[in-house]
């Protein structure tokens, strides 16, 4: 399980914080700032990461030091909830509106730490937050989160929908998932535990009762034992034939559907491909899913890489 805690304790500061990338986005927050809550409870909710915040600092002073503590310590907690980063998809992008306010997020799970943050707020507070410490707070989570990170306000005038903009949209970047198409020898060769693993319980329990069924008739029938393992072999082959199929359709149920078609040799080209694709859109202004980009190759390519994406209110 991806899970992290984390402790800070400062002479200003008392934080901690523990998460679960892999939750349901199940929040409990307290740090006695009110809109600095529900920035957190919105990065939980639409990120799916369970998140427990509990800080206490000197707010008879201000808000500074106890926001700039809860973003080490989430930061600290994200890269620690990460490991080895084997398996993640470094590069995502989004752009999250919020009624007339629109913010571009575009980050880099690199181990490279770097923020540029460009949002302009008319007000010096929303309630008693102080609107500054929007940007102190991004720049303390993706310092300790090791990640680089590009925040971005196109335009907007309501500071509160600004900064909502700004967390929702950091949340968001993390939903996707790149199927990759053709073969699938850890899906043939242990099937069931390969449906486990991507959470296929229907195709799981189908799995079971087809090879049962199958082996039971054949030997209602007499018919070798021997069958039954070319029986056992055919569905596991089938299995890895289809799995990048069984993904998608399993993904679609969750509520992500398919936006494009890349094509690359490996893994992290198709990535790169498909997001220079999607940031080039950037240029005519106009929020939206990427699109499907074209094949850069003009010989047939090793592998294909379907980028699904979830739709708004899809279930992660």
């Amino acid at each position: 399980m991806r899970k992290a805690a984390i402790k800070r304790k400062t002479r200003e500061t008392d934080v901690g914080v523990e998460i679960d990338l892999d939750g349901t986005g199940a929040s409990t927050i307290a740090t006695g700032i009110g809109f600095f809550d529900h920035m957190l409870d919105l990065l939980a909710r639409h990120s799916r990461i369970d998140m427990n915040v509990q800080a206490k600092g000197d707010l008879h002073i201000d808000h500074h030091h106890t926001t700039e503590d809860v973003g080490i310590a989430l930061g600290q907690a994200l890269k620690q909830a990460l490991g080895d980063m084997k398996g993640i998809t470094r590069y995502a992008s989004v752009h999250m509106p919020m009624d007339e306010a629109l913010t571009r997020v575009a980050l880099d799970i690199s181990g490279r730490p770097f923020l540029v943050f460009k949002a302009e707020f008319s007000r010096d507070k929303v309630g008693t937050f102080d609107t500054e410490l929007v940007r102190e707070w991004f720049q303390a989570f993706a310092i300790n989160a090791g990640i680089t990170l590009h925040v971005e306000t196109l335009y907007g005038s309501n500071d509160h929908h600004i900064a909502e903009s700004c967390f929702k949209g950091l949340a968001h970047p993390t939903r996707f998932v790149f199927v990759r198409d053709g073969f699938h020898f850890w899906a043939f060769l242990l099937a069931p535990l390969w449906m486990l693993r991507h959470r296929m319980w229907l195709e799981f329990i189908a799995h079971l009762l087809l090879t049962g069924g199958i082996t039971f008739a054949l030997a209602r029938l007499g018919i070798a034992g021997s069958a039954g393992l070319w029986v056992a072999l055919l569905l596991a082959l089938l299995v890895g034939m289809e799995a990048s199929s069984l993904r998608r359709w399993k993904l679609s149920r969750r509520g992500f559907g398919n936006v494009g078609l890349v094509v690359g040799d490996d893994r992290e080209t198709a990535e790169r491909r498909f997001f220079d694709g999607w940031v080039a859109r950037d240029h005519d202004d106009r929020p939206g899913p990427p699109p499907a980009l074209p094949s850069p190759f003009s010989r047939p390519p090793s592998s294909d890489i379907v980028g699904l994406f979830p739709q708004p209110g899809a279930r992660s």
